[in-house]
Protein backbone atom coordinates (compact mmCIF):
# COMPACT_ATOMS: atom_id res chain seq x y z
CA UNK A 1 0.00 0.00 0.00
CA UNK A 2 1.41 3.44 -0.96
CA UNK A 3 -0.48 5.37 1.71
CA UNK A 4 1.68 6.40 4.68
CA UNK A 5 -0.30 7.39 7.79
CA UNK A 6 0.70 10.43 9.86
CA UNK A 7 0.37 10.34 13.63
CA UNK A 8 1.01 12.95 16.31
CA UNK A 9 -0.26 11.92 19.71
CA UNK A 10 2.04 12.63 22.64
CA UNK A 11 1.29 11.99 26.30
CA UNK A 12 1.62 14.25 29.32
CA UNK A 13 0.09 12.07 32.00
CA UNK A 14 0.59 14.50 34.87
CA UNK A 15 -1.01 17.45 33.09
CA UNK A 16 -3.77 15.26 31.66
CA UNK A 17 -4.73 13.79 35.03
CA UNK A 18 -4.67 17.23 36.63
CA UNK A 19 -6.83 18.68 33.88
CA UNK A 20 -9.54 16.03 34.02
CA UNK A 21 -9.52 16.09 37.85
CA UNK A 22 -10.70 19.70 37.51
CA UNK A 23 -13.59 18.73 35.23
CA UNK A 24 -16.97 17.17 36.13
CA UNK A 25 -17.34 13.41 36.44
CA UNK A 26 -19.93 11.22 34.75
CA UNK A 27 -21.33 8.28 36.70
CA UNK A 28 -24.44 6.15 36.76
CA UNK A 29 -27.24 8.21 38.24
CA UNK A 30 -25.34 11.51 38.02
CA UNK A 31 -26.97 12.59 34.78
CA UNK A 32 -29.97 11.87 32.61
CA UNK A 33 -27.48 10.82 29.95
CA UNK A 34 -26.70 7.67 31.89
CA UNK A 35 -30.34 6.56 32.26
CA UNK A 36 -31.57 3.40 30.54
CA UNK A 37 -30.74 3.57 26.83
CA UNK A 38 -32.82 2.53 23.83
CA UNK A 39 -29.64 1.49 21.96
CA UNK A 40 -30.86 3.08 18.70
CA UNK A 41 -28.36 3.79 15.93
CA UNK A 42 -27.17 7.41 15.96
CA UNK A 43 -25.32 9.01 13.05
CA UNK A 44 -23.87 12.38 14.06
CA UNK A 45 -22.72 13.11 10.50
CA UNK A 46 -26.36 13.02 9.41
CA UNK A 47 -27.15 15.59 12.09
CA UNK A 48 -24.33 17.83 10.86
CA UNK A 49 -25.72 17.62 7.31
CA UNK A 50 -29.24 18.37 8.55
CA UNK A 51 -27.97 21.48 10.36
CA UNK A 52 -25.57 22.81 7.71
CA UNK A 53 -26.76 21.32 4.41
CA UNK A 54 -23.21 20.06 3.79
CA UNK A 55 -21.53 16.68 3.81
CA UNK A 56 -19.34 16.08 6.84
CA UNK A 57 -15.69 17.03 6.29
CA UNK A 58 -13.40 14.19 7.47
CA UNK A 59 -10.43 16.56 6.90
CA UNK A 60 -6.93 15.66 5.73
CA UNK A 61 -3.94 16.05 8.06
CA UNK A 62 -1.38 14.24 5.88
CA UNK A 63 1.57 14.41 5.69
CA UNK A 64 1.68 16.27 9.02
CA UNK A 65 1.32 14.79 12.51
CA UNK A 66 -1.44 17.23 13.42
CA UNK A 67 -4.09 14.68 14.40
CA UNK A 68 -4.73 16.23 17.83
CA UNK A 69 -5.72 19.48 16.16
CA UNK A 70 -7.96 17.71 13.66
CA UNK A 71 -9.64 15.41 16.17
CA UNK A 72 -10.46 18.21 18.60
CA UNK A 73 -11.55 20.66 15.89
CA UNK A 74 -13.89 18.10 14.35
CA UNK A 75 -15.37 17.21 17.74
CA UNK A 76 -15.91 20.90 18.51
CA UNK A 77 -17.65 21.38 15.16
CA UNK A 78 -19.86 18.36 15.70
CA UNK A 79 -20.64 19.41 19.28
CA UNK A 80 -21.89 22.77 18.02
CA UNK A 81 -23.98 21.09 15.29
CA UNK A 82 -25.57 18.84 17.91
CA UNK A 83 -26.28 21.85 20.13
CA UNK A 84 -28.02 23.47 17.16
CA UNK A 85 -30.05 20.27 16.66
CA UNK A 86 -31.01 20.40 20.34
CA UNK A 87 -32.22 23.97 19.89
CA UNK A 88 -29.82 25.65 22.32
CA UNK A 89 -27.74 27.74 19.91
CA UNK A 90 -27.53 28.79 16.27
CA UNK A 91 -25.05 27.58 13.66
CA UNK A 92 -22.02 29.94 13.51
CA UNK A 93 -21.78 29.60 9.73
CA UNK A 94 -18.55 27.62 9.50
CA UNK A 95 -16.68 24.65 10.94
CA UNK A 96 -14.07 25.03 13.68
CA UNK A 97 -10.63 26.07 12.41
CA UNK A 98 -7.90 23.51 13.03
CA UNK A 99 -4.75 25.66 13.05
CA UNK A 100 -5.63 27.66 16.21
CA UNK A 101 -6.25 24.50 18.23
CA UNK A 102 -3.01 22.90 17.08
CA UNK A 103 -0.97 26.07 17.60
CA UNK A 104 -2.60 27.03 20.89
CA UNK A 105 -2.24 23.50 22.24
CA UNK A 106 1.51 23.37 21.54
CA UNK A 107 2.52 26.95 22.41
CA UNK A 108 0.06 28.77 24.67
CA UNK A 109 -0.83 25.61 26.63
CA UNK A 110 2.09 23.21 26.14
CA UNK A 111 5.03 25.62 26.21
CA UNK A 112 3.80 28.63 28.20
CA UNK A 113 1.55 26.85 30.71
CA UNK A 114 3.18 23.43 31.13
CA UNK A 115 6.80 24.22 30.26
CA UNK A 116 7.04 21.79 27.35
CA UNK A 117 9.52 22.26 24.51
CA UNK A 118 7.50 20.11 22.10
CA UNK A 119 6.74 23.15 19.93
CA UNK A 120 10.44 23.58 19.12
CA UNK A 121 10.62 20.61 16.79
CA UNK A 122 8.61 17.85 15.17
CA UNK A 123 4.85 17.45 15.02
CA UNK A 124 2.19 16.43 17.48
CA UNK A 125 0.55 17.33 20.76
CA UNK A 126 -1.44 16.16 23.76
CA UNK A 127 -5.19 15.69 23.69
CA UNK A 128 -5.82 17.31 27.06
CA UNK A 129 -3.72 20.33 26.03
CA UNK A 130 -6.08 20.85 23.09
CA UNK A 131 -9.08 20.56 25.40
CA UNK A 132 -7.48 23.14 27.71
CA UNK A 133 -7.02 25.51 24.79
CA UNK A 134 -10.65 25.18 23.75
CA UNK A 135 -11.96 25.77 27.27
CA UNK A 136 -9.60 28.60 28.18
CA UNK A 137 -9.19 30.38 24.84
CA UNK A 138 -12.22 29.27 22.84
CA UNK A 139 -12.96 28.63 19.19
CA UNK A 140 -12.06 30.28 15.92
CA UNK A 141 -14.02 29.28 12.85
CA UNK A 142 -13.11 28.71 9.22
CA UNK A 143 -13.71 32.30 8.19
CA UNK A 144 -11.84 35.58 7.73
CA UNK A 145 -10.72 37.58 10.76
CA UNK A 146 -9.38 40.95 9.67
CA UNK A 147 -5.87 40.19 8.36
CA UNK A 148 -6.07 36.42 8.96
CA UNK A 149 -8.18 34.26 6.65
CA UNK A 150 -8.92 30.82 8.13
CA UNK A 151 -11.53 29.87 5.54
CA UNK A 152 -9.35 27.13 4.06
CA UNK A 153 -7.13 24.86 6.13
CA UNK A 154 -3.45 25.58 5.46
CA UNK A 155 -0.91 22.79 6.06
CA UNK A 156 1.97 25.26 6.27
CA UNK A 157 0.20 27.65 8.61
CA UNK A 158 -0.70 24.84 11.00
CA UNK A 159 3.00 23.97 11.38
CA UNK A 160 4.01 27.62 11.78
CA UNK A 161 1.40 28.21 14.48
CA UNK A 162 2.46 24.92 16.07
CA UNK A 163 5.91 26.47 16.56
CA UNK A 164 4.98 30.05 17.47
CA UNK A 165 1.40 29.93 18.73
CA UNK A 166 -1.77 31.72 17.71
CA UNK A 167 -1.39 35.40 16.70
CA UNK A 168 -2.19 37.62 19.67
CA UNK A 169 -4.79 39.56 17.72
CA UNK A 170 -6.96 36.44 17.44
CA UNK A 171 -6.97 35.40 21.09
CA UNK A 172 -9.65 37.89 22.29
CA UNK A 173 -11.88 36.84 19.39
CA UNK A 174 -11.54 33.14 20.24
CA UNK A 175 -12.61 33.78 23.84
CA UNK A 176 -16.02 34.93 22.64
CA UNK A 177 -16.98 31.32 21.76
CA UNK A 178 -15.82 28.98 24.54
CA UNK A 179 -16.99 25.48 25.23
CA UNK A 180 -17.75 24.99 28.91
CA UNK A 181 -16.28 21.69 30.10
CA UNK A 182 -14.58 18.46 29.03
CA UNK A 183 -15.89 15.17 30.36
CA UNK A 184 -13.55 12.16 30.60
CA UNK A 185 -15.01 8.82 29.51
CA UNK A 186 -14.13 5.90 31.79
CA UNK A 187 -15.50 2.98 29.80
CA UNK A 188 -17.33 1.82 26.70
CA UNK A 189 -20.83 2.17 28.18
CA UNK A 190 -20.26 5.85 28.90
CA UNK A 191 -19.04 6.29 25.32
CA UNK A 192 -22.08 4.47 23.94
CA UNK A 193 -24.49 6.53 26.02
CA UNK A 194 -22.84 9.85 25.24
CA UNK A 195 -22.86 9.32 21.47
CA UNK A 196 -26.45 8.12 21.81
CA UNK A 197 -27.29 11.50 23.32
CA UNK A 198 -25.81 13.34 20.32
CA UNK A 199 -22.43 14.03 21.88
CA UNK A 200 -19.28 13.42 19.78
CA UNK A 201 -16.15 12.15 21.51
CA UNK A 202 -12.46 12.85 21.03
CA UNK A 203 -10.32 9.78 21.55
CA UNK A 204 -6.55 9.70 22.02
CA UNK A 205 -4.81 6.36 22.37
CA UNK A 206 -2.11 4.12 20.93
CA UNK A 207 -4.54 1.54 19.57
CA UNK A 208 -4.08 0.95 15.86
CA UNK A 209 -6.11 -0.83 13.21
CA UNK A 210 -5.81 -2.53 9.87
CA UNK A 211 -5.78 -0.32 6.78
CA UNK A 212 -8.48 -2.46 5.21
CA UNK A 213 -12.15 -2.73 6.18
CA UNK A 214 -13.83 -6.07 6.74
CA UNK A 215 -17.16 -6.82 5.07
CA UNK A 216 -19.05 -5.66 8.19
CA UNK A 217 -17.31 -2.26 8.19
CA UNK A 218 -14.88 -3.01 11.03
CA UNK A 219 -11.10 -2.88 10.86
CA UNK A 220 -9.04 -5.37 12.84
CA UNK A 221 -7.37 -3.91 15.94
CA UNK A 222 -3.89 -5.18 15.11
CA UNK A 223 -1.57 -2.17 14.94
CA UNK A 224 -0.15 0.68 17.05
CA UNK A 225 -1.22 4.26 16.31
CA UNK A 226 -0.22 7.14 18.63
CA UNK A 227 -3.23 8.96 17.29
CA UNK A 228 -6.18 11.26 18.00
CA UNK A 229 -9.52 11.18 16.24
CA UNK A 230 -13.23 11.10 17.09
CA UNK A 231 -16.24 8.84 17.55
CA UNK A 232 -19.02 10.20 15.32
CA UNK A 233 -21.77 7.58 15.49
CA UNK A 234 -22.97 4.36 17.10
CA UNK A 235 -24.41 1.30 15.39
CA UNK A 236 -25.31 -2.33 16.07
CA UNK A 237 -24.14 -5.03 13.68
CA UNK A 238 -26.49 -7.84 12.52
CA UNK A 239 -24.95 -10.24 15.07
CA UNK A 240 -25.77 -7.82 17.91
CA UNK A 241 -22.27 -6.38 18.35
CA UNK A 242 -22.41 -2.73 19.38
CA UNK A 243 -19.89 -0.46 17.66
CA UNK A 244 -18.78 3.15 17.53
CA UNK A 245 -17.73 4.74 14.26
CA UNK A 246 -14.13 5.90 14.06
CA UNK A 247 -13.82 9.12 12.07
CA UNK A 248 -10.23 9.48 10.87
CA UNK A 249 -8.46 12.45 9.25
CA UNK A 250 -6.37 10.85 6.52
CA UNK A 251 -6.97 11.99 2.93
CA UNK A 252 -10.51 13.02 3.84
CA UNK A 253 -12.77 15.86 2.80
CA UNK A 254 -16.38 16.59 1.93
CA UNK A 255 -15.95 14.36 -1.13
CA UNK A 256 -16.19 11.43 1.36
CA UNK A 257 -13.27 9.53 -0.14
CA UNK A 258 -10.32 8.70 2.10
CA UNK A 259 -7.42 6.41 2.86
CA UNK A 260 -9.78 3.41 3.02
CA UNK A 261 -11.12 4.13 -0.46
CA UNK A 262 -14.57 5.18 -1.57
CA UNK A 263 -17.55 5.51 0.78
CA UNK A 264 -19.51 2.33 1.40
CA UNK A 265 -22.73 1.22 3.06
CA UNK A 266 -22.89 -1.92 5.22
CA UNK A 267 -25.99 -3.50 6.69
CA UNK A 268 -26.56 -3.12 10.42
CA UNK A 269 -29.11 -4.76 12.69
CA UNK A 270 -31.39 -1.72 12.50
CA UNK A 271 -30.62 -0.47 9.00
CA UNK A 272 -27.85 0.65 6.66
CA UNK A 273 -24.63 2.10 8.11
CA UNK A 274 -22.86 4.73 6.02
CA UNK A 275 -19.06 4.84 6.06
CA UNK A 276 -16.93 7.43 4.29
CA UNK A 277 -13.46 6.54 3.10
CA UNK A 278 -12.14 7.69 6.49
CA UNK A 279 -14.62 5.85 8.72
CA UNK A 280 -14.81 2.34 10.13
CA UNK A 281 -16.58 0.55 12.97
CA UNK A 282 -14.99 -0.48 16.27
CA UNK A 283 -16.63 -2.99 18.65
CA UNK A 284 -17.34 -1.61 22.11
CA UNK A 285 -14.88 -4.02 23.69
CA UNK A 286 -12.04 -2.31 21.81
CA UNK A 287 -13.51 1.13 22.57
CA UNK A 288 -13.33 0.26 26.27
CA UNK A 289 -9.73 -0.83 25.96
CA UNK A 290 -8.90 2.48 24.29
CA UNK A 291 -10.59 4.43 27.09
CA UNK A 292 -8.73 2.60 29.82
CA UNK A 293 -5.30 2.48 28.17
CA UNK A 294 -5.29 5.92 26.55
CA UNK A 295 -7.11 7.74 29.40
CA UNK A 296 -7.94 10.56 26.97
CA UNK A 297 -11.40 9.93 25.55
CA UNK A 298 -13.64 12.89 26.27
CA UNK A 299 -16.71 14.90 25.35
CA UNK A 300 -17.03 18.66 25.19
CA UNK A 301 -19.94 20.09 27.15
CA UNK A 302 -21.54 23.22 25.77
CA UNK A 303 -24.22 25.68 26.73
CA UNK A 304 -26.88 23.08 27.57
CA UNK A 305 -24.78 21.22 30.14
CA UNK A 306 -25.61 17.54 30.42
CA UNK A 307 -29.27 17.77 29.50
CA UNK A 308 -30.78 15.10 27.28
CA UNK A 309 -30.62 15.88 23.58
CA UNK A 310 -32.55 12.87 22.28
CA UNK A 311 -35.72 11.36 23.68
CA UNK A 312 -35.37 7.65 24.31
CA UNK A 313 -37.86 5.18 22.89
CA UNK A 314 -37.74 2.44 25.50
CA UNK A 315 -39.77 -0.75 25.10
Amino acid sequence: MSFVPAFGRWEDQEATERFFASQPKLSLGSSAIMDADDDRDVDLCDIYKEVTGLEWDDTDQNPNGTCVGHGNAKAATMEIACEVKAGVCSWPGADTAIEPIYGGMRFEIGAKKHGSNLNRGGDGGVGSWAAEWLLEYGILFKQKYDSVDLTNYDKQRVLQWGRNGVPDELEPIAKQKPLKQALLMQDEQQCWSMVGQLRPLVHCSNQGFSMRRNSDGTCDANDTWPHCSMWDGRFTLPNGTKTLRYGNSWNGGRHRRGYLGDPIVVQGKYGPIKLSGCQFLVPLRIVGNMCRSGRETYAFIGVDGLEKRRELFLI
